[in-house]
Protein backbone atom coordinates (compact mmCIF):
# COMPACT_ATOMS: atom_id res chain seq x y z
CA UNK A 1 0.00 0.00 0.00
CA UNK A 2 2.84 2.23 0.64
CA UNK A 3 3.70 2.19 -3.06
CA UNK A 4 0.26 2.52 -3.98
CA UNK A 5 0.24 5.81 -1.63
CA UNK A 6 3.55 7.49 -3.01
CA UNK A 7 2.51 6.89 -6.25
CA UNK A 8 -0.49 9.29 -6.02
CA UNK A 9 1.66 12.44 -6.31
CA UNK A 10 3.97 14.64 -3.98
CA UNK A 11 1.05 15.46 -1.51
CA UNK A 12 1.85 13.18 0.84
CA UNK A 13 4.92 12.55 3.06
CA UNK A 14 5.75 9.36 5.45
CA UNK A 15 6.32 10.48 8.77
CA UNK A 16 7.60 6.69 9.91
CA UNK A 17 5.84 3.74 11.56
CA UNK A 18 3.48 3.64 8.82
CA UNK A 19 1.98 6.84 9.39
CA UNK A 20 1.80 9.93 6.41
CA UNK A 21 0.94 13.62 6.44
CA UNK A 22 -0.72 15.47 4.19
CA UNK A 23 1.40 18.01 2.34
CA UNK A 24 -0.70 21.10 1.68
CA UNK A 25 -0.57 23.15 -1.90
CA UNK A 26 0.64 26.76 -0.80
CA UNK A 27 3.92 26.37 0.83
CA UNK A 28 3.76 22.44 2.80
CA UNK A 29 2.84 22.03 6.29
CA UNK A 30 5.35 21.73 8.61
CA UNK A 31 5.72 20.12 11.91
CA UNK A 32 7.70 20.37 14.87
CA UNK A 33 9.12 16.58 16.18
CA UNK A 34 7.53 18.30 19.58
CA UNK A 35 3.75 18.89 18.00
CA UNK A 36 1.49 16.62 19.76
CA UNK A 37 -0.41 15.44 16.65
CA UNK A 38 2.94 14.67 14.72
CA UNK A 39 1.56 10.85 14.42
CA UNK A 40 -1.89 11.86 13.45
CA UNK A 41 -3.48 9.70 10.28
CA UNK A 42 -3.92 11.08 6.92
CA UNK A 43 -7.53 12.08 7.67
CA UNK A 44 -6.92 13.21 10.67
CA UNK A 45 -4.58 15.50 8.88
CA UNK A 46 -7.16 16.57 6.81
CA UNK A 47 -9.90 17.26 9.93
CA UNK A 48 -7.40 18.59 11.44
CA UNK A 49 -6.89 21.42 8.56
CA UNK A 50 -10.69 21.75 8.16
CA UNK A 51 -11.25 22.23 11.64
CA UNK A 52 -13.09 19.20 12.30
CA UNK A 53 -13.33 17.28 15.74
CA UNK A 54 -10.64 14.54 15.18
CA UNK A 55 -12.10 12.03 18.42
CA UNK A 56 -15.26 12.34 15.93
CA UNK A 57 -12.97 10.65 13.73
CA UNK A 58 -12.12 7.90 15.38
CA UNK A 59 -15.68 6.52 15.66
CA UNK A 60 -16.32 6.99 12.08
CA UNK A 61 -15.11 6.12 9.05
CA UNK A 62 -13.48 8.24 5.98
CA UNK A 63 -12.81 6.94 1.97
CA UNK A 64 -11.25 8.14 -0.60
CA UNK A 65 -11.68 6.94 -4.23
CA UNK A 66 -8.80 7.63 -6.43
CA UNK A 67 -9.98 8.98 -9.51
CA UNK A 68 -12.57 5.16 -10.22
CA UNK A 69 -9.13 2.95 -9.63
CA UNK A 70 -9.06 2.44 -6.17
CA UNK A 71 -10.70 3.11 -3.17
CA UNK A 72 -8.89 3.04 0.35
CA UNK A 73 -11.34 3.32 3.73
CA UNK A 74 -10.69 3.64 7.24
CA UNK A 75 -13.05 2.73 10.26
CA UNK A 76 -14.48 -0.98 9.05
CA UNK A 77 -15.10 -3.10 11.30
CA UNK A 78 -15.45 -6.45 9.12
CA UNK A 79 -15.83 -7.54 5.32
CA UNK A 80 -19.21 -8.77 4.77
CA UNK A 81 -19.54 -9.31 1.07
CA UNK A 82 -16.90 -9.42 -1.50
CA UNK A 83 -18.32 -10.16 -5.29
CA UNK A 84 -16.42 -9.06 -8.24
CA UNK A 85 -18.75 -6.33 -8.71
CA UNK A 86 -19.92 -5.46 -5.14
CA UNK A 87 -18.03 -5.46 -1.76
CA UNK A 88 -19.90 -4.53 1.66
CA UNK A 89 -17.69 -3.74 4.82
CA UNK A 90 -20.06 -3.37 8.11
CA UNK A 91 -18.72 0.01 9.89
CA UNK A 92 -19.68 1.44 13.13
CA UNK A 93 -22.58 2.33 11.75
CA UNK A 94 -23.82 0.72 9.15
CA UNK A 95 -22.17 -1.02 5.87
CA UNK A 96 -19.98 0.74 3.55
CA UNK A 97 -20.76 -0.72 -0.37
CA UNK A 98 -18.10 -0.28 -3.15
CA UNK A 99 -19.64 -1.16 -6.16
CA UNK A 100 -18.10 -1.24 -9.71
CA UNK A 101 -16.38 -4.14 -11.87
CA UNK A 102 -13.22 -6.27 -11.34
CA UNK A 103 -13.11 -5.34 -7.92
CA UNK A 104 -10.64 -7.24 -5.56
CA UNK A 105 -9.22 -6.27 -2.10
CA UNK A 106 -5.49 -5.58 -2.61
CA UNK A 107 -4.80 -4.90 1.25
CA UNK A 108 -6.89 -5.12 4.22
CA UNK A 109 -5.30 -4.72 7.83
CA UNK A 110 -6.12 -3.03 11.27
CA UNK A 111 -9.57 -1.58 10.20
CA UNK A 112 -8.53 -0.41 6.47
CA UNK A 113 -8.75 -1.75 3.41
CA UNK A 114 -7.61 -1.15 0.09
CA UNK A 115 -9.95 -1.86 -3.05
CA UNK A 116 -9.04 -2.06 -6.19
CA UNK A 117 -10.80 -2.56 -9.94
CA UNK A 118 -13.00 -0.10 -11.58
CA UNK A 119 -15.08 1.79 -9.16
CA UNK A 120 -18.00 3.06 -10.15
CA UNK A 121 -19.66 4.47 -6.57
CA UNK A 122 -19.23 4.36 -3.20
CA UNK A 123 -22.09 4.24 -0.86
CA UNK A 124 -23.12 3.74 2.91
CA UNK A 125 -26.81 2.01 3.81
CA UNK A 126 -27.53 4.85 5.27
CA UNK A 127 -27.56 6.95 1.63
CA UNK A 128 -28.95 3.81 -0.27
CA UNK A 129 -32.29 3.60 2.19
CA UNK A 130 -32.83 7.63 1.83
CA UNK A 131 -32.19 7.59 -1.92
CA UNK A 132 -35.12 4.69 -1.59
CA UNK A 133 -37.23 7.04 0.16
CA UNK A 134 -36.93 9.78 -1.97
CA UNK A 135 -37.34 7.68 -5.29
CA UNK A 136 -40.91 6.22 -3.76
CA UNK A 137 -41.85 9.54 -2.90
CA UNK A 138 -40.97 10.50 -6.09
CA UNK A 139 -42.87 7.85 -8.00
CA UNK A 140 -45.97 8.87 -5.32
CA UNK A 141 -46.39 11.72 -6.43
CA UNK A 142 -45.95 11.00 -10.60
CA UNK A 143 -48.62 8.28 -9.65
CA UNK A 144 -51.48 10.71 -8.46
CA UNK A 145 -50.36 11.17 -4.68
CA UNK A 146 -49.73 7.83 -3.56
CA UNK A 147 -48.15 7.04 -0.35
CA UNK A 148 -44.55 5.37 -0.40
CA UNK A 149 -46.18 2.74 1.34
CA UNK A 150 -48.51 2.20 -1.71
CA UNK A 151 -51.90 4.02 -0.54
CA UNK A 152 -53.43 6.38 -2.05
CA UNK A 153 -54.23 9.98 -0.55
CA UNK A 154 -57.33 11.20 0.56
CA UNK A 155 -58.28 13.29 -2.59
CA UNK A 156 -61.33 10.70 -3.20
CA UNK A 157 -59.87 10.02 -6.98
Amino acid sequence: MVGFLAGIGGGLAKLGGGLWTLRLARGGYKRRAGDIRYSMSFFGEIASVLGLDEAALALGYNYINYNGKAVYVEGIKDVLKVDGNELAFRLPKGVLYVLGEKLRISDLSGGTVLVCGDVYSVETSVGRERAERELAARAGQRDGGSTPDGKRGESGV
